[in-house]
């Protein structure tokens, strides 16, 4: 395990940049590192279960690693989609609803937050809105002072006000999600679909894809593409972004593990999805004879099986 600071979220998974670049996300801001001790293990570990324990991440363990390597490998301040960082944290002001936890150690203090809806000022230079059941936010700081006023085991009034050493901040939209295979054999093209979740339209500006490669000790960002148009999802639909398989350099992806992120611009917010999927070289051949008699079954008799019917167009 890593462990150089951090650099995470969930969100999660719930996040931001092309990391190409490795600066460019929602507010473009990049916070130069100053001195800081390494947090102890166990504050890591916590702040991870704390966030797995709040939302139900798709597509678990190609995301908790993903996470896991963000929280783990704090790099130069550069940020993914939904994921913030600063060193030091100064002011802090969060107010709205959510749960919290303050914890002491011996060499300081860990506090985490769950912001179902409100708002998040950090450092004079985030300021984002929450709203319940569209976006919700993660928030762990690291020798916290200040006051904080929270439940730690059921949404109610939380306020938050301080500095601390370093805060680390993960954003997730439940606007969206992402519906894909979970393996694609190499070389054919993989078809993501962006599903809306609400009983209403959504309109997404530009949409942006960030691909990751987690089969490397780091993070590693091997492709992104900003969609030039604005799209229309309907409440319920889809929309559908295609990848080739090749990198920025036009080069055919190994097989592994790999993340895809989408950074959606929503009402003026930008919105970070994730989702993952693994890259094979070949089916095994019994798995394809399965799923081929199993198609045929259904497309024979519908009626009989509708619910599973349903799974599969999901997948």
């Amino acid at each position: 395990m890593k462990k150089q600071i951090l650099a995470i979220i969930i969100t999660g998974l719930f996040l931001t940049t092309s990391i190409a670049s490795m600066c460019v996300i929602a507010d473009k801001q990049k916070i130069t590192a100053q001195n800081f001790n390494k947090p102890l293990d166990e504050k890591l570990d916590l702040f991870k279960m704390f966030i797995e324990k709040k939302i139900d991440l798709k597509n678990t363990p190609y995301i908790k690693k993903f996470i896991n390597q963000l929280i783990e490998s704090l790099d130069d301040g550069t940020f993914i989609p939904g994921y913030y960082e600063f060193w030091p944290c100064d002011p802090i002001n969060i107010q709205g609803d959510g749960i919290g936890d303050l914890q002491d150690y011996e060499d300081g203090n860990a506090a985490f937050l769950y912001l179902d809806e409100g708002t998040a000022e950090l450092n004079n230079s985030l300021n984002h809105d929450y709203v319940k059941n569209e976006i919700v936010g993660f928030f762990l700081f690291f020798n916290f002072s200040g006051e904080m006023i929270a439940k730690n085991d059921t949404i109610a009034p939380v306020s938050v006000t301080g500095q601390s050493e370093t805060a680390i901040a993960v954003e997730l939209s439940f606007l969206l999600q992402f519906i894909n295979n979970d393996k694609y054999k190499r070389g054919t093209e993989i078809t993501i679909k962006v599903k809306n979740n609400k009983l209403w339209d959504i309109v997404v500006i530009n949409p942006h894809f960030y691909i990751f490669d987690l089969d490397d000790e780091e993070k590693n960002l091997i492709y992104d593409e900003i969609v030039e148009e604005t799209w229309e999802i309907p409440q319920l639909g889809t929309k559908t972004w295609n990848w080739d398989q090749k990198d920025s350099n036009g080069n055919q992806v190994p097989d592994g593990n790999y993340v895809i992120i989408g950074s959606f611009m929503i009402n003026g917010r930008d919105h970070p999805v994730y989702g993952g999927f693994e890259i094979v070289e070949k089916f095994n051949k019994n798995v394809i004879k399965s799923q081929i008699l199993l198609t045929q079954i259904l497309e024979k008799f519908p009626h009989l099986f509708p619910v599973l019917r349903y799974s599969m167009r999901l997948h």
